[in-house]
């Protein structure tokens, strides 16, 4: 189960996503994250420092039923954030993956 703290930065992202043609990479990942752990989980996501990205934190039931914090990561955007900040032109990865990337990706 995904939970967006904010509904309107993530129209931004997809928006963002749509004219660079990532859309797909996009949803994919969010999917990944929505179905983690056999959906025995719920991944709560929000804004993160770096453009076009979300922090998220992953969260599984106690045993008395309630959500408590599981892990903390982000879905982090690589690749040029023109489109995203028209002053920002290309911007190096704020993080570091080990194969170039073109989109998003997951980061724990």
């Amino acid at each position: 189960m995904i939970e967006m703290i904010d509904e309107r930065y993530f129209d931004r992202v997809r928006l963002f996503a749509e004219k660079t043609g990532k859309l797909k990479n996009l949803v994919d990942n969010i999917t990944y994250l929505d179905t983690y752990a056999d959906n025995s989980c719920k991944c709560v996501m929000g804004v993160d420092f770096a453009p076009a990205s979300f922090a998220f934190c992953m969260m599984k039931k106690d045993g008395g039923g309630i959500w408590v914090p599981w892990f903390n990561g982000g879905l982090i955007y690589h690749g040029d954030q023109t489109l995203w900040d028209e002053n920002a032109g290309y911007v190096d990865p704020l993080s570091v993956t080990l194969t170039e990337k073109d989109g998003w990706s997951v980061h724990t």
